[in-house]
C-alpha cells in the first residue's frame, strides 16, 4: 500500500521550500525542506482525507518561539536507533525508559525505569566521587622526588614529608551543606607502620569523620565507613575545602606506595 506524505502550510506567512531526494541504490525519495517565516509546518502520512493536521508532526515558529511536537491530542514520542526511549504525553508527563513509556506520568510529572543522577554542588543534593591516587615523581606534572596526590585525574599536593596531612579534595561553595559520605579504599596504602584517613573541611579537617579509617588494610566490598555525621553537615554559611585527612606512623606520609588509593564519595548541596 503507498503512503502520501503530505506537507500542510499553517500560516500564510509562512515560506517553505521542499526538494524531494531519492536515497541511493533505492526508490524511496524523502523531502529536504527549508522552512522561513512564521507559522507552522506539517507532516503526514496519512491519505488525503487525513489532511486535517491531526496527529501530524508540527513544525511551527513565531517571532519569540520556535517549537516541536504535535498539534493535536497525540502524544510526542522521541527515538534513537529506531527505538522509541521517551515520550511526553497529551497532559505534558515525560516518561523515560521503555517500560514506563505506555504509563502517562501525569501533568508536569517525570517517570523514569532507571537512575536519575545530578552534578553535586546545586541545590539538590547529589554524590560526588573524590578518588585520591598517590603518583609518581614525573608523573601527570608530579615535580616533587617522593610524589604527589591527584585528585580524580588532576595534580594536587605534593605528598608530605611529615606524619599528617590534609589533601583537599573540591571546592565547597557558600551555603555548603554535606548530607551524607563514605570513605573506602580503592588501593591498599603500604608504606608507613600505619595509614590512617579522616574527612573533613578545612576549619575541621576531621568534621565528618576523624582519622581513624585504616586505609592500610585490605580492600573488600564490606572495608569501608559511612556516615552520616549527627549534627555535622555544616559548620560555616562561607566556602570551603573538602579535606581527606590522613595521618600516618613511623614512615611519613609520603612513603605511602605509589598508587594508593582512597575514594571520598560526598552527598552535598547548596542551601538556598
Amino acid at each position: 500500500m503507498k503512503k502520501l506524505i503530505l506537507f500542510a502550510l499553517i500560516a500564510p506567512t509562512l515560506m517553505a521550500q521542499c526538494v524531494w531526494k531519492t536515497i541511493p541504490n533505492t526508490r524511496l525519495r524523502y523531502p529536504d525542506c527549508t522552512i522561513d517565516g512564521v507559522g507552522a509546518f506539517a507532516l503526514n502520512t496519512g491519505t488525503p482525507a487525513n489532511n486535517t493536521i491531526g496527529g501530524n508532526l508540527l513544525f511551527g515558529r513565531t517571532e519569540t518561539l520556535s517549537n516541536i511536537g504535535t498539534s493535536s491530542n497525540f502524544p510526542f514520542a522521541f527515538l534513537t536507533n529506531n527505538n522509541e526511549r521517551m515520550r511526553l504525553s497529551t497532559t505534558g508527563g515525560l516518561s523515560i525508559g521503555s517500560s514506563v513509556l505506555a504509563t502517562d506520568a501525569g501533568a508536569g510529572n517525570i517517570l523514569l525505569s532507571g537512575t536519575a543522577s545530578a552534578a553535586s554542588g546545586g541545590t539538590v543534593p547529589a554524590w560526588g566521587k573524590h578518588s585520591l591516587i598517590a603518583i609518581a615523581n614525573g608523573v601527570n606534572g608530579c615535580a616533587n622526588a617522593n610524589g604527589c596526590w591527584q585528585v580524580n585525574g588532576i595534580l594536587g599536593a605534593n605528598k608530605a614529608a611529615g606524619l599528617t596531612q590534609d589533601v583537599v579534595l573540591a571546592a565547597l561553595p557558600a551555603k555548603w551543606h554535606v548530607t551524607d559520605w563514605s570513605v573506602k579504599t580503592a588501593v591498599v596504602c603500604t608504606g608507613a607502620t600505619t595509614a590512617l584517613s579522616g574527612l573533613g573541611v578545612t576549619s575541621n579537617n576531621v568534621l565528618f569523620r576523624a582519622r581513624s579509617y585504616d586505609i592500610a588494610a585490605a580492600v573488600s566490598d564490606t572495608n569501608l565507613t559511612t556516615g552520616p555525621t549527627a549534627g555535622a553537615g555544616a559548620n560555616t554559611a562561607a566556602g570551603t575545602n573538602l579535606i581527606g585527612s590522613l595521618i600516618t606512623t613511623v614512615q611519613n606520609v609520603d612513603q605511602l606506595v605509589v598508587g594508593c588509593g582512597v575514594e571520598y564519595s560526598v552527598l552535598w548541596g547548596v542551601r538556598p
